[in-house]
This record gives structure tokens, C-alpha cells and sequence, in this order.
């Protein structure tokens, strides 16, 4: 089978950078009654799926006739189209180049949906345990060091500053890094798959929490609630008019990306930040993982004339214990208006129940509040 060529293994082409696939000898032309040829077809093709794959290449079609323009997966690759033909002169097929075909360079880019992330290692990243200076950092916001262990919170030194390092992780594997900076600046690695925080932490959970920061997910954990996870990117600056499809859901792509964690849970809290773009995330989050699971939480009041922004400021003004305790009697919002009344008191003894080690899958169905 012929395999296909890279455009930057093309050295007498150098105005453009393509995909080309050859199919010229894959075994199209074949007779009606030929079973033997039509499974050695499937099977050279699957081949050449495979091997396509590996390279970062998805086609949309595998068929004679289709048209198909993808990327070139090299750095600064161009597109083009390729259309799969019968030469009736020999009954072979044939790989042609065509500029027929409806999507554009940029719709192609816009759309490539097979994206091929780094893998990290931990040695690479120089990780260190932390110092006694940002371990005094978290202690003033009520985060323990065992805390902090358990969730392989780490430093490093980043531009030339020492910076805190919140590793991303699915099945215990570093999928990503999030640096902060003391001042709140943040950055992370490239190139890296778009995963929730604590990821694993809410494996097969029937109730998943989720904050707007890392620190809110550790601060939760400090009130007994391991079953929180924390979005990477933060709060939008507002709610977007349009709900995009899966595939140019770029902004939420963790979202999709961690389904079959979220799909497992059948309530799911939204207790982002109370100021206007954690609102905002709450309503985008609710929007995809639909209003009917969701509930969103109303924060204590951190004195007189303020309520406390997030987990963190309820940790750090109240206390573990009356995080605990405010969750547990919190206001929680229905984001979908139902005709069945529904017990809060009920929804957080459950929520609390088991909070520290997650909860069974559970249909829902069988679920009093669905």
C-alpha cells in the first residue's frame, strides 16, 4: 500500500505546504462477486485509516466520489481538496487535485477537529515541591499542605519568577499545567488538551461541583467536598448570543472533552463567582450541560453590606467548617422553571453525604430530583 506523503516531504514543491493522499492503489475497481478483493479493500483501507490517524489526519469521508480538504498537520500547513475517481480506462482509482468543494482554507482550519496535543512529562517541566513561602501563601487562604499534596499542587520557576503549578490530570496522567504567579498573573503550557481541574475526582460522581478557579476546587476540598472540579479558562466577560455547535465550541472545548465524566452525574452545582462574568459562566455551562441537572449557588454574606465572591472567601472569612455548613443551607437556583417543587435541604444532605470521595453513577430516572 502506498503511504501517504507530507507535504514537507515534497522537496521540489515549495510555494505550497499539502496533504496528499495517494489512493491510486487502493483496490476500488473491483467486481460485483469478488468478497475476497472487497474484504482485502476494507481491510488496505482501514490501513490507511490507521496510519492517517497516527499522522493527526482525519478525513470526513472515505468513499469514491467524496470531497474531502483537510490540513497538512506540519507547522503552517495549507489545504487543498482531493476527490477519490474511477479511471474507467483500467477500472483503478486515482487521487486527483481539485479546487472544487465547498470550504475554504479558513473554514477547514476553523473546522479541523482533530487536533494533535503535546504530551507532558513532569521532569520536562522541572516541577518542585513547594516552598515554604507559597505554602504560607495558601495556609492564609485556609489550604492545607495536605490539601495541597493530594492534589500534586507544585512550583516552578517560569520567566524568571517562582510560580505556583496546578497540574491537570485524567487517570492520574499530566494532561496539562496552569501556572499563577503570587499577583493573580497566569499562563500555561501549549498545545496542551482543554481538561476540568480535579478531574479525576469526580469519576462515576452523581453530584459534580464546579468553581471558577483551582483554588476554589482546593477550598471546597478543605469543606469536605472532594467532588469539585474547576473550569481552566476562567469566566466569560459575558453570555454569548449564539450557542455554537460541538465542533466550534472552542472556549468550552473542556467541557466536551470531559463528557463521559459530566454525562455520569445526574445534579450538577454551579458555584461559580458572584460577580457579573461568574454569572455569565454559569449560565454558559448550564446551556451545554443542560438547565434541567443544574443548580447554581447564591453566596453567604461575608458582613453586612458584602457577600463573599467564591469558595474561597467563604473558606477564608467563615471558615472549613462553615463553608460546610453555609453550603449545605445555601440558596440553590433552579436555571430551569419546573412545575415539581424541590427540596434544597434534601439536594445538599446529598451532596454532603458523601461529598469526600464522589458519588455512584446513577440513572437518571432513579435520581427524586430529575
Amino acid at each position: 500500500m502506498v503511504m501517504p506523503t507530507l507535504c514537507s516531504e515534497i522537496t521540489d514543491v515549495k510555494s505550497w505546504s499539502l496533504l496528499y493522499t495517494f489512493t491510486n492503489a487502493l483496490p476500488f475497481g473491483m467486481t460485483v462477486g469478488s468478497i475476497d478483493k472487497t474484504r482485502a479493500c476494507e481491510e488496505r483501507l482501514s490501513q490507511l485509516v490507521v496510519k492517517l490517524e497516527d499522522k493527526g489526519i482525519r478525513l470526513k469521508q472515505w468513499r469514491i466520489g467524496a470531497f474531502n480538504r483537510t490540513l497538512c498537520p506540519v507547522p503552517d500547513g495549507d489545504s487543498a481538496v482531493y476527490q477519490a475517481k474511477k479511471d474507467t480506462r483500467n477500472g483503478s482509482d486515482t487521487g486527483n487535485r481539485t479546487g472544487a468543494g465547498k470550504e475554504t482554507d479558513q473554514q477547514v482550519k476553523a473546522n479541523h477537529a482533530v487536533k494533535v496535543y503535546r504530551k507532558l512529562c513532569e521532569e520536562d517541566l522541572n516541577l518542585e515541591p513547594l516552598c515554604d513561602e507559597i505554602v504560607t501563601y495558601f495556609s492564609e487562604r485556609m489550604i492545607s499542605p495536605e490539601t495541597l499534596r493530594r492534589n500534586n499542587v507544585s512550583q516552578r520557576k517560569w520567566n524568571n519568577k517562582l510560580v505556583i503549578a496546578f497540574t491537570y490530570r485524567r487517570d492520574k496522567v499530566l494532561v496539562g499545567c496552569k501556572y499563577r504567579e503570587l499577583s493573580k498573573k497566569y499562563s500555561q503550557e501549549r498545545n496542551t488538551e482543554k481538561i476540568l481541574y480535579g478531574l479525576d475526582d469526580i469519576k462515576q460522581a452523581r453530584v459534580v461541583i464546579i468553581v471558577e478557579g483551582e483554588i476554589d476546587k482546593l477550598s471546597m476540598e478543605e469543606a469536605g467536598y472532594r467532588n469539585c472540579v474547576s473550569v481552566p479558562d476562567g469566566a466569560p466577560p459575558q453570555v454569548s448570543n449564539k450557542l455554537p455547535d460541538k465542533d466550534h465550541d472552542t472556549k468550552y472545548r473542556y467541557l466536551w472533552n470531559c463528557k463521559e465524566y459530566l454525562d455520569s452525574a445526574s445534579k450538577i452545582i454551579l458555584a461559580t463567582d458572584a460577580d457579573p462574568p461568574g454569572q455569565a459562566l454559569a449560565e454558559e455551562l448550564a446551556r451545554r450541560l443542560g438547565n434541567e441537572r443544574c443548580l447554581r449557588v447564591t453566596w453567604p454574606r461575608k458582613n453586612e453590606t458584602e457577600f463573599c465572591k467564591d469558595a474561597n472567601e467563604v473558606l477564608t472569612f467563615l471558615g472549613p467548617q462553615a463553608l460546610k455548613e453555609e453550603f449545605v443551607a445555601m440558596s440553590l437556583e433552579f436555571l430551569l422553571v419546573r412545575n415539581v417543587w424541590m427540596s434544597f435541604t434534601s439536594v445538599n444532605a446529598e451532596v454532603a453525604e458523601e461529598g469526600e470521595y464522589g458519588y455512584s453513577t446513577v440513572s437518571p430516572k432513579d435520581y427524586p430530583y430529575c
